[in-house]
């Protein structure tokens, strides 16, 4: 046999034997001695999930989605159980794991444990790492497990040291060329260790770090602050609308945004801060050794960044924020407390429509308040505790009656009414603003039958949010409601604000077009409060225009306002369109509106707004069968 021959094959089967010796070997030992590092790792991927799944998958009603999202999360051994606040199973995922297993894999790991917000347990040689997260705005907990099983092979029960013996000189010979193999084998291990930690504690779209690791550095500076006495604070920056991008230009646009607001953060705080992005339109700023006059001027900063306009492909987009601030210590003492108020204060600063909030104590009673609120919402809705008003628009001419808008009031069973422009906002900061508008249509067209039945053929108006802009499914909804009250179309008008249309102006015409093409009337509310331009007015397919009652009321001794709302007449009358002005309370305000050529007045002087079995009264005994005294 050829002498190189045989080396290389006594090369390849010392090579082929020690390398297996190596595998398991390694194995053994990665599996033993460096197991508690590997369950942090683990921890720290499980939390990660936790954070990005989706927060409307968690919906008990929607425990099928939980499960095909976990399932398409691709891990093996990864489960996903939602608790309710008694600790029950309500959900679980994947599919294969049923509420019944579910519920004795929580009873086997301990209630109490899996509170936590994340540790590990060994059950019978199989290792259980979870991380359990609260469900922002519910009462839920997600649970993530992984189940880990501990390494075990029979190889290792073989006659080791007879086979040692026998290739002893085997060993010997390639003893070199398997420490190189050792060598990269060991190299590689580090570096697909340093992958999966990187990975588990940074954002995957911006390479910002993530919540995790965001948290345990504001952990180590608390504890850097309290030997040295150093301050800092806490940020968390929202972009407002961020959505919209999303709907309008596709996430591919959208995460090229996101990318580049990272960016923008990076630039406007030192290396030594640090900035995480924690979900789909929100960061979290971590800034060291600042008083509060220092945090302020980086966050002015931030908001100026954030102004100037995004070249995203051939679009340039331009984005608001919002920015709430907590600081160590007088805000909080320890790391969650620190985030909890920094968002806070980001809801305060959204409410009032503010750039920068630092929080203050008083913010604790309005975040309670405001989930208060939330929760009441919500129950409203269910329980109908809402109620319409309507009030007429009166046609001027001849003082007759063809259309009345819907207004919703709210007697809260506690706190008695409740005025829209408190729970409005709220509902659209929360999304509810959809089930709520679905309930107003549904009740408006029920009371348009009521209607239609003793003889009164009104056309009703219900205003829409800049958040129904937004949905996808709108126009189908309302043809399903049209059509389940044998209503036609031209009698159920939209009313939608100068403002709303504004902030979305290409959504808007896409809608408003669907629906006009489908016969509903379109409307624009509060006009000459926006930014509107008469080349993007005279594009939208709308039937009326609704002079804002700012000018209306007083018009009668303001020259100005009284120019502005005739202007306004003569601009919508060119472009063929209708005019309501609100806000009329005076007999001077109808004559006056007459003159300048008004179709029709809505205000207190023809009447109130009253609920549906007062309005029908008012509907037969009102000037609506005289109307000469309106026009006398």
């Amino acid at each position: 046999m050829n002498v190189k021959f045989k080396f290389a094959l006594l090369f390849a089967t010392g090579g082929l034997i020690l390398a297996l010796f190596v595998e398991f070997g390694i194995a053994r030992v990665l599996s033993n001695g460096e197991y508690h590092r590997d369950a942090t790792l683990l921890s720290q991927y499980a939390k990660k999930f936790s954070s990005e799944l989706p927060a409307y998958y968690t919906r008990p009603e929607s425990f099928a989605q939980l499960q095909a999202a976990v399932a398409n999360l691709g891990i093996a051994r990864l489960m996903a159980i939602l608790l309710d606040k008694s600790d029950r199973v309500i959900a679980a995922g994947p599919a294969s794991l049923t509420l019944e297993r579910a519920s004795a894999l929580v009873q086997q790991i301990g209630v109490s444990a899996l509170g936590d917000s994340e540790g590990h347990v060994n059950i019978d040689d199989i290792t259980y790492v979870w991380s359990t997260t609260p469900v922002a705005g519910t009462s839920y907990s997600l649970a993530l497990i992984y189940m880990s099983e501990r390494g075990h092979s029979e190889f290792l029960e073989w006659p080791v040291n007879t086979l040692l013996l026998v290739l002893l000189g085997l060993i010997t010979v390639i003893c070199g060329a398997v420490g190189v193999q050792l060598g990269t084998l060991t190299e590689k291990t580090r570096s697909l260790s340093h992958t999966l930690q990187t990975q588990s504690l940074h954002d995957n779209l911006t390479g910002l770090p993530n919540r995790s690791l965001f948290i345990d550095r504001v952990r180590q500076q608390i504890q850097h602050g309290r030997r040295s006495g150093q301050t800092l604070a806490v940020c968390h920056v929202n972009l407002d609308r961020f959505s919209n991008v999303n709907e309008l230009l596709g996430t591919e646009r959208g995460d090229q945004m996101l990318r580049l607001v990272g960016q923008r953060l990076k630039k406007s705080v030192r290396e030594s801060d640090t900035i995480a992005r924690i979900n789909a339109d929100q960061f979290l700023l971590l800034l060291n050794n600042v008083d509060e006059n220092q945090v302020l001027q980086v966050a002015q900063k931030i908001m100026m960044g954030l102004q100037e306009n995004f070249d995203i492909g051939e679009h340039n987009l331009f984005v608001r924020g919002n920015l709430g601030i907590a600081l160590y210590p007088q805000h909080g003492e320890d790391e969650q407390a620190l985030m909890r108020h920094a968002e806070t204060a980001l809801r305060v600063a959204k409410k009032a429509n503010t750039d920068v909030i630092v929080y203050n104590k008083k913010h604790d009673e309005y975040s309670i308040k405001h989930l208060a609120l939330v929760n009441d919402i919500h129950t409203a809705i269910g329980q109908n505790q809402f109620e319409l008003f309507f009030q007429p628009k009166v046609r001027i001419a001849d003082g007759t009656i063809r259309s009345a808008e819907v207004l919703l009031r709210w007697n809260h069973p506690d706190q008695g009414q409740i005025p829209p422009g408190q729970f409005i906002p709220v509902a659209e900061q929360t999304g509810l603003i959809q089930p709520l508008t679905q309930w107003v249509i549904n009740n408006t067209l029920d009371y348009c039958a009521q209607l239609r039945l003793l003889g009164f053929d009104l056309t009703l108006s219900v205003n829409i949010s800049m958040y129904n802009l937004i949905e996808t499914d709108f126009d189908r909804k309302i043809r399903e409601l049209l059509a389940l009250w044998s209503i036609p179309p031209q009698r159920l008008e939209l009313e939608i604000t100068e403002s709303a249309m504004m902030s979305n102006p290409a959504r808007s015409k896409e809608l408003l077009t669907q629906l006009d093409a489908f016969g509903l009337q379109l409307s624009i509310d509060d006009f000459g409060t926006g930014y509107s331009s008469l080349t993007y007015l005279k594009q939208l397919p709308v039937d009326e225009l609704k002079i804002d009652k700012s000018f209306v009321l007083q018009m009668h001794h303001d020259e100005n306002d009284a120019a502005i709302v005739r202007t306004i007449i003569g601009l919508a009358h060119d472009l063929g369109l209708q005019v309501v002005a609100e806000g009329v309370e005076l007999k001077e305000h109808f004559e006056q509106l007459r003159k300048f050529g008004c179709d029709a007045a809505q205000g207190h002087f023809m009447c109130r707004p009253l609920p549906f079995k007062d309005f029908v009264t008012w509907l037969e005994n009102s000037q609506v069968q005289q109307p000469a005294a309106l026009i006398s």
